[in-house]
């Protein structure tokens, strides 16, 4: 997933969560997210993920934001403590 594409989706912001995906238990392991909105619906694949942290997932699964975060942005340790 480029930076592109979040952009241009609006880091899918309000979308919902339906459906998570881990594996294969091999290298590179992957982390799939399923996300609709409306009658749109997109695979997000992350690959070669060691792990995850998912906080308060609830019935209603909103998105707020999907984001790529590296060592020079602001809230790079508090993601990281997460």
């Amino acid at each position: 997933m480029s930076t592109s594409t979040l952009t241009d989706r609006n880091n899918f912001h309000d979308w919902y969560l339906d459906r998570i995906a881990v594996g294969p238990n091999e290298e590179p392991r992957e982390l799939i997210l399923g996300l609709y909105l409306r009658n749109e619906r997109v695979s997000v694949t992350f690959e070669g993920v060691t792990c995850f942290n998912l906080e308060c997932l609830g019935l209603l699964n909103i998105v707020y934001s999907i984001r790529i975060t590296d060592a020079t942005d602001r809230n790079y340790e508090a993601v990281i403590a997460a």
